[in-house]
């Protein structure tokens, strides 16, 4: 992978970390999103913050206040009381909640890895699923139960595994890696919950990486398989 690429990659990755994701609760703040004030050149943050408002755009409210951190990737939980979050306060990246009116912000990963991310809601809202880089750099596949604060590794492979999506059955988590050898290509890949039966769903000549579950099948008979979406990139 050539170097113009690799940085088009990281800045995709990183933008991604601040999309608007939208609560399914109906409750009066429906849209989480980020502000970020960065030095583009050098890929730092100056200040970040996340923000949520009502679906017309209105009742806009700052729940996490200016920070020189990261401060992104705003999941709401399925019931739209929490959102999952991580930041990198305390220098390394960590998956944080709180309430959804910005009140209860806690660290819910603690050391576990340099760089925590990709936080993403079990339908049940009881446990999260996300990246975690370990000490010898590598990415792994976790999952975090929200009460007893259990941590679970998901996938154990030499590959880079990350940006894991729960099916909304809870049954399957899809997620993105280069774990089949074409270098730091990566293509979409769908697990059991437990970590078990990995299928390689994509082989293309792109990169292909964060994947989204449709929250019902699409179209009018597909007898109940629940469908998938992901972003590409061309490296040449």
């Amino acid at each position: 992978m050539d170097k113009v690429f690799r940085r088009l990659l990281i800045l995709i990755v990183a933008c991604a970390m601040l999309f608007p994701v939208l609560s399914a609760s109906g409750q009066n703040y429906g849209i989480a999103y980020c502000l970020l004030d960065m030095n583009v050149q050098e890929f730092s943050v100056k200040e970040s913050g996340i923000c949520v408002m009502n679906g017309n755009g209105g009742g806009v409210r700052q729940l996490t206040y200016w920070e020189a951190a990261w401060v992104v990737s705003p999941a709401w939980s399925p019931d739209g009381s929490r959102i999952a979050f991580k930041s990198n306060r305390r220098d390394m990246s960590d998956i944080y909640i709180m309430d959804a009116d910005g009140g209860n912000q806690t660290n819910i990963t603690g050391n576990l890895g340099q760089n925590d991310s990709d936080p993403a809601w079990s339908p049940d809202g009881e446990s999260i699923v996300f990246t975690a880089s370990l000490p010898n750099e590598n990415y792994e596949i976790f999952r975090i139960h929200i009460k007893s604060r259990q941590i679970e590794q998901l996938t154990n492979n030499p590959a880079v595994d990350m940006m894991p999506s729960c099916s909304p059955d809870g049954k399957k988590i899809a997620f993105a890696s280069d774990r089949d050898g074409r270098g730091e290509q990566y293509d979409i890949y769908v697990m059991d919950a437990d970590g078990g039966n990995v299928v390689r769903l994509t082989d293309t000549p792109l990169t292909e990486f964060y994947p989204a579950w449709s929250p019902a099948p699409w179209g009018v008979d597909y007898a109940g398989k629940m469908q998938i979406t992901w972003g590409k990139v061309k490296s040449d």
